[in-house]
């Protein structure tokens, strides 16, 4: 952000660990870069191609957001927690990919064989 001075890292991790909720948008913003690029290096190629890493960066921060004030970070690194959460969005988006291959408007229905074809069957 340009002509605002972010806080130093060390006082946004006292912050976030002392449990202050506000520190959380600070502190994204301030690692903004270097979480996307965690992001982009655990996507892989193949989910890279279906989700941008700024669309699990997003889910990420909103769930950040919803469960900070139910997560003690007194001993926990604030950047893990955070780089934990975009890992299991990851996941999420993984799962969401892979049911959509195994799709049922994709199966098709087989056909039971007909009677003469097990009797076919039967005398081989």
């Amino acid at each position: 952000m340009k002509g605002v001075r972010m806080p130093d890292n060390d006082v946004l991790c006292q912050r976030l660990q002392a449990g202050q909720v506000d520190a959380l948008s600070d502190f994204l913003e301030q690692h903004r870069p270097q979480l996307l690029a965690f992001i982009e290096r655990r996507l892989g190629d193949a989910l890279r191609r279906k989700v941008e890493p700024q669309d699990i960066y997003q889910e990420m921060a909103v769930a950040a957001l919803k469960g900070i004030s139910a997560t003690d970070l007194s001993d926990r690194d604030p950047f893990g927690w955070l780089c934990q959460i975009a890992e299991q969005r990851i996941i999420d988006a993984s799962r969401k990919f892979a049911s959509q291959k195994r799709s049922s408007d994709r199966e098709l229905a087989l056909q039971a064989p007909s009677g003469d074809a097990e009797k076919e069957w039967l005398s081989v």
